[in-house]
């Protein structure tokens, strides 16, 4: 028997376990991170085989916030657990693309010159020359707001740099007040009619997740009172983007807080990396992302995860009288953005896998 057939038999009897027997006390209980694939992303045993051949497997999850999207992918990657987790570490050269020409992490502390490679787009500056409170084509905080019309010249020559440096100026102490105080620190966005609350948009995002407090509670703490909470084996960084998701969109100016956590007392050892969006210029009002990276290798000469995404993000447009008729849209697009997005990915880590193996000196043999 060939190691294909024997995945195919161990898919085939993880799937029908998960279909008819589920976590049964009186089965072999299921590992978690196959549990929640059936449970929450509703794989069917069809799914479950794309995924084992290398498809890249993308599907819209039901929510019942109407302003909220779900997008559900999953792919196969022939590279280690490990070596996924430390490009993922380098997320200036993991995430810079042809949709994010722009992102840094930031350093430990935050200083301005960890925002000196924004650039700050000519249309975003007369946005913010023209920002009022619950009227402005920027997400911002009624301060925020302000700020701008005390303390730029706007008839100075120079108007655009003032403007730009105030604006980073903003991010930067947006960063510093969430490292040191936590989602607690997060502002209001005033750029609408409504005043929307994005600390109590993030606990909605983690309501809205109950596989985090199912599966991984002690994460799941984590996340709702970091830093106050140190989690053993937790990483952490924040880093800014800058995002074109279409042709026509404007871009955004994004912060994200990254976390990466190990269940080290879990079989399989499965990684969980989330991504929370503290701060997003255009369209976002909430995003949280969760990848789980799992080992699926055969032996160690064959290396292999499956990663699982899932983004939940809360879209100012679905908040609208016609949001019923975009929604579609909206999804339809996200879907095919992650189909593409994971589908890149899988091709760009093995063929930097297979470019770095092939330049490892083999060990000497012993005399």
């Amino acid at each position: 028997m060939n190691a294909r057939s024997r995945r195919l038999i161990r898919l085939s009897l993880t799937v029908a376990c998960l279909l008819a027997c589920g976590s049964s006390s009186a089965q072999a209980p299921v590992q978690w991170p196959y549990a929640f694939l059936r449970k929450y992303a509703h794989l069917s045993s069809a799914e479950f085989h794309d995924m084992e051949q290398g498809r890249v497997v993308v599907k819209v999850l039901p929510t019942g916030v109407k302003q909220e999207v779900v997008a559900f992918g999953v792919v196969r990657i022939d590279v280690p657990q490990e070596y996924f987790v430390a490009q993922f570490r380098d997320i200036e050269k993991f995430k810079k693309g042809r949709y994010v020409p722009e992102v840094k992490k930031f350093s430990d502390p935050p200083s301005p010159e960890d925002l000196k490679g924004l650039s700050v787009e000519p249309s975003e500056i007369e946005s913010l020359k023209k920002c009022r409170v619950h009227d402005c084509p920027v997400k911002l905080p009624a301060e925020a707001m302000e700020s701008f019309q005390r303390q730029i010249d706007w008839k100075a020559p120079d108007y655009r740099e003032q403007a730009a440096d105030l604006f980073r100026q903003i991010l930067l102490r947006r960063v510093q007040a969430y490292l040191a105080g936590g989602s607690a620190t997060l502002e209001r966005y005033d750029d609408k009619k409504y005043s929307l609350d994005l600390a109590s948009e993030f606990r909605g995002l983690l309501d809205q997740s109950p596989y985090l407090a199912e599966y991984i509670p002690e994460f799941d703490h984590y996340l709702r009172e970091y830093p106050e909470v140190h989690l053993e084996g937790a990483e952490h960084f924040v880093y800014w983007s800058k995002e074109k998701y279409t042709q026509d969109a404007k871009a955004a100016i994004n912060i994200t807080s990254s976390s990466i956590y190990r269940q080290e007392d879990t079989p399989g050892k499965p990684f969980l990396i989330t991504s929370q969006q503290i701060y997003a210029s255009h369209y976002f009002e909430g995003s949280l992302g969760m990848a789980l990276i799992l080992d699926a290798s055969e032996n160690p000469t064959t290396p292999r995860i499956y990663l699982v995404n899932l983004n939940r993000s809360r879209i100012d447009f679905l908040r609208g009288f016609f949001a019923f008729l975009i929604r579609g849209i909206i999804a339809r697009r996200l879907q095919s953005e992650m189909k593409n997005v994971l589908g890149s990915l899988k091709k760009k880590m093995e063929a930097s896998y297979l470019e770095e193996s092939s330049h490892v000196e083999p060990k000497a043999a012993l005399p």
